[in-house]
């Protein structure tokens, strides 16, 4: 019980944090982005040093994600049109790509061990290229969000409130009715039942939500793609956890684990949603 009490109020204040941030402005959501980068790269270098011959610097991994990260999401705010706010975007995030791929090559042939630098290089590069494509996901998809709804709330709501929403269905359904384990070998208490209920319940809300013309019906598509997702996301993230050994990716978050536990769903979702959405506006 007490655990459960430590949960909610977590969940509470994180929920609370994301949400006023987006209400309160880009550059403040950006900026909130921008934290749970960096930590979430700290956090995904410690379980990846509990792998076999895997020693990342989670420093310099965090500098890293810092030249990627904060140039294109804050230095479009100089610009004065359009062409200006592109160009700075896209010319940031290679140069501080090529600084990091730089540094990472460098660092490593200085500390060359025969045993562990392949590896080291690989999960370096893998983990800056996921949290980096996640959280600018997250930050364009904000920045660029028009309202889905009569009451002109941000686009971006929707895609927190499908994770949290569809993660209660699947709570609540797998409780209530869970027999038939998803990955017995992943994670142990996910169920296809939850897996069903927490689709149908995005599904429901967003179909009903659109009855009483609170939300477009193209957003119920996005809904229902984003719950698939998140789900492929948990396990992706547990399966990176179970090879390692480790139970949670952090301990910031008490009752939730680390960030990484609380955003794995979200991380995933967000650059196929920002695919999928400039796909389909492009043909439209």
């Amino acid at each position: 019980m007490k655990n459960f009490i430590i949960r909610t109020i977590t969940g509470a204040i994180f929920v609370s944090l994301v949400i006023g941030s987006i209400f309160w402005g880009k550059l403040a959501f950006n900026s909130l982005l921008l934290v749970f980068g960096l930590l979430a790269m700290k956090e995904y270098c410690y379980i990846a040093n509990n792998l076999p011959n895997v020693r990342l610097n989670w420093i310099f991994a965090c500098v890293g994600v810092l030249l990627i990260l904060a140039p294109t999401m804050f230095l479009p705010y100089l610009s004065h049109s359009f062409e200006e706010f592109k160009f700075l975007s896209v010319s940031s995030t290679i140069i501080g790509s090529i600084i990091c791929i730089v540094g990472i090559a460098v660092s490593e042939l200085f500390t060359f061990k025969e045993n562990n630098s392949l590896h080291n290089m690989s999960y370096y590069v893998l983990g800056l290229i996921f949290i980096s494509i996640s959280f600018l996901a997250l930050s364009i998809i904000n920045n660029n969000s028009s309202s889905f709804s009569t009451y002109s709330v941000p686009s971006s709501i929707l895609l927190f409130a499908c994770i949290w929403i569809n993660d209660t269905g699947a709570y609540l359904f797998g409780t209530a009715f869970g027999k038939h384990k998803m990955a017995p070998n992943i994670s142990p208490k996910k169920s296809w039942e939850g897996f069903v209920g927490g689709v149908f319940l995005v599904t429901f809300i967003t179909t009903l939500l659109w009855k009483f013309n609170f939300l477009e019906v193209q957003y119920i598509f996005y809904a229902v793609i984003t719950s698939l997702v998140a789900t492929l996301g948990d396990l992706l993230e547990s399966v990176f956890k179970r090879r390692a050994g480790v139970k949670d990716s952090g301990k910031l978050l008490p009752g939730h684990g680390g960030i990484l536990d609380r955003l794995d769903s979200v991380l995933l979702a967000a650059p196929i949603i920002l695919l999928l959405g400039t796909i389909i506006e492009t043909i439209i």
